[in-house]
């Protein structure tokens, strides 16, 4: 890995924002024990620190598995796989992320094949520390990098354990580089006759894995003279997306859960909707709207960095890729059943769970006390989103003020980022509308003729069949979702509703209105509420349509603060669902987009600038896939020498791409997102107080409109 200096980082600051979540867990690798990531350059750091005091002395060439220990200071031939593993750290980067790695520096002067020991992050600190080597960090980048006659080729070395080739054989190494390294044919055959002599316990070739677009642009140029090259000397070549379609078993996020064992097929979220007690196997594909479970394992290959694995570590959620999950005895016996989940590297396990034990996990888990949000609702009328700041969340709820911020940004200018041959970057304009409608209505309309839609939560609470049996809990959350759709509007909110009808048609002439969620228990800090409120679309032509009304619109998304999985989460996190508010973002309904997509800025490799993003064709694919669609996951990072963007694919859509369209989104589109992205990403982070915190990260949705503009219609913090 190249060497670039950051400095060292304060510790987060705190905010007065609802704080939902148990204790959560530090992100975890697959069979690695997690620590914290090194800075891309602490060489202020490093030259703090002891240099390697347990290995000074003059240099030895030792090998693993002989007489000396890992403790060794030079390394050149692995003799077992138990030496690889003990050298071995958790991969970050795009196609190796949580797997087993390990690093080499090739010094061509000397013919010399160095093994590279955890503890040493980066390939110029091994070179100045173990080899002696006095030179600045600019200087080695240049012959370990740079130079086409290098006298360096630093490299990394990745365990596929769980990857099966065509022949059914399974297991393979993969050799890498800095993605935008420019390793040419030969040197690509020189290093890997090195590298394949030093893992002496490999009885297989060695794979040369392109790190992304760079390279594997490089295999074709010249009439594809570097792949004939490699062909030629019997070096074979996988890519990332490749790879991945190879796997049998991925453990995306280690652990264990409880539930109920549910097999889900087909699209949309399963009918109830899953929550924590529930573990799930999606047997089609994962939605990236999917709620927190006790666990969920899928059959279709997932990649560790893909926008479902990023979701579960998020939720701290036992999840598996496990090909053959769905053929498994115990899965089909166990169906409908109280179970265990249990998610390790080395596969998976799931046996049946008593109640007692299931009860005492959920307890651990779950906050001590109950829990109250709070809103503002001294506000009564609907806001423009350029009256709109972040600090109008407590009345308009964050997703409005968030989406208001990003329109701050367009409007601004801050967005231009779009070079030749990139779209215009956009942000949606619309009207939030305050949580005091909601609670108006709550507290007026009426369930029956003597109980008000806010006396029947009590109602409900009070009921022990409610609280302890889940399928009557499911039955009175319908008829109460019925009735909040049915109940007549209190006049004062239906003059309301028609003076936004008449505001929003004036301002937004042709366009039909779409009416989002934005309540107080979604898109904040340490609880994302994503996916468990629905929104919907009113169209003008049906105003006078029974059930189309702009008012029947907005009794929908009241009645979705009782979905299943939405309670299901308030009754997990013990939140009083008389403290829940409703607000909501009305924007203009984007009909025929070209693609749509979630991004999330940063987790790839840590102390590089970076996002990762699932992007499907046309609408709704990736928060609603159809069964079988697979979008595309891509990695980005500026890991060009000079700060260029890098694009790697982990994985491609297996759907029928527009004309003109290798990918679903151009590189482009890509380009402008990830700059675009970088502003969202710095503004939101003075916003929540967190400029010191480089852990905090933004995620957003975004879609291609069929102008071919780029919209970035929501932004939330990422949970941790």
């Amino acid at each position: 890995m190249p060497v670039r200096s950051i400095s060292p980082s304060n510790p987060p600051n705190k905010l007065e924002v609802p704080s939902l979540n148990p204790k959560r867990s530090a992100p975890r690798h697959v069979g690695l024990k997690a620590k914290a990531p090194a800075p891309r350059d602490s060489l202020g750091l490093v030259g703090e620190r002891r240099s390697m005091a347990a290995l000074t002395g003059a240099p030895r060439a030792d090998h693993i598995g002989g007489s000396v220990t890992l403790g060794a200071r030079q390394v050149h031939k692995l003799v077992k796989r138990a030496d690889f593993d003990k050298m071995a750290a958790a991969g970050t980067g795009a196609g190796a992320a949580g797997m087993p790695e390990v690093k080499f520096l090739l010094d061509r002067q000397t013919g010399q094949l160095h093994f590279l020991p955890k503890e040493i992050p980066y390939h110029y600190q091994y070179a100045r520390d173990v080899l002696g080597l006095n030179m600045p960090v600019e200087a080695f980048n240049r012959i370990a990098y740079l130079d086409p006659n290098r006298r360096f080729v630093a490299g990394t070395l990745t365990a596929y354990d769980n990857y099966v080739a065509q022949d059914g054989k399974k297991g393979t190494f993969g050799m890498s580089f800095w993605s935008t390294d420019l390793v040419r044919g030969p040197l690509l055959v020189e290093t890997h006759k090195a590298v394949q002599k030093g893992l002496a316990f490999l009885d297989q070739k060695v794979v040369y894995r392109p790190g992304g677009q760079t390279q594997e642009t490089l295999l074709e140029k010249d009439g594809g003279r570097d792949r004939k090259t490699l062909k030629a000397a019997g070096v074979p070549v996988l890519t990332n997306a490749e790879l991945s379609k190879g796997f049998d078993f991925t453990a995306l996020n280690p652990g264990e859960g409880f539930g109920t064992l549910r097999i889900i097929k087909g699209a949309g979220p399963g009918d109830p909707p899953p929550t924590r007690r529930d573990v799930v196997i999606y047997a089609d594909e994962i939605p990236a709207d999917v709620p927190p479970l006790g666990g969920m394992a899928t059959p279709k290959p997932q990649t560790y960095l893909s926008h479902g694995a990023l979701k579960a570590r998020q939720d701290d959620t036992p999840y598996a890729y496990a090909r053959d999950i769905l053929n498994d005895p115990k899965v089909k016996a166990l169906e409908g059943k109280l179970v265990k989940l249990e998610v390790t590297s080395k596969g998976y396990e799931i046996r049946a769970a008593t109640k007692a034990e299931a009860d005492a996990y959920f307890e651990k888990m779950r906050p001590k006390k109950d829990q109250k949000l709070h809103s503002d609702l001294k506000p009564k009328e609907p806001k423009s989103l350029d009256q709109l700041t972040f600090k109008d969340a407590k009345a308009y709820g964050s997703k409005a003020a968030n989406v208001a911020e990003l329109l701050k940004l367009y409007k601004s200018g801050a967005l231009n980022v779009s070079g030749p041959g990139e779209p215009k970057v956009f942000a949606p304009d619309g009207f939030g509308i305050p949580a005091s409608w909601y609670d108006t209505y709550m507290k007026t309309a009426k369930y029956d003729a003597d109980t008000t839609l806010e006396q029947r939560i009590d109602e409900l609470k009070a009921m022990p069949e409610f609280k302890n049996d889940p399928r009557k809990r499911a039955e009175l959350l319908e008829d109460f979702r019925d009735h909040i759709e049915d109940a007549a509007m209190p006049p004062e909110l239906q003059k309301k509703m028609d003076a936004l009808q008449r505001q929003f048609k004036a301002k937004f002439p042709g366009e039909n209105m779409r009416i989002r969620s934005s309540s107080n228990s979604e898109d904040l800090q340490g609880f994302s509420g994503a996916g468990l409120f629905d929104s919907y679309t009113f169209r003008f032509e049906d105003e006078n349509r029974p059930d189309r009304k702009l008012s029947d619109r907005f009794q929908r998304v009241f009645a979705s603060v009782f979905n299943d999985r939405a309670f299901a989460e308030f009754d997990y996190y013990r939140v009083d669902p008389h403290t829940v508010d409703m607000a909501e973002l009305v924007m203009p309904n984007s009909d025929g987009e070209i693609a749509n997509g979630v991004v999330r800025w940063g987790g790839a490799i840590p102390g590089w600038d970076t996002m990762t993003v699932n992007a499907q064709v046309g609408e709704s694919l990736v928060t609603n896939p159809e069964g079988g669609a697979t979008p595309d996951s891509i990695v980005m990072g500026n890991y060009g020498f000079n700060g260029e963007a890098e694009i790697q694919y982990e994985q491609t859509s297996n759907q029928t791409l527009p004309p003109g369209r290798k990918h679903v989104l151009t590189d482009g589109e890509l380009k402008a997102l990830f700059k675009a992205m970088k502003v969202v990403q710095e503004h939101f982070k003075k916003l929540y107080g967190k400029e010191n915190d480089p852990t905090f990260s933004i995620e957003c949705e975004f879609k291609i409109e069929k102008d071919g503009r780029l919209l970035i219609k929501q932004a939330r913090p990422w949970v941790y």
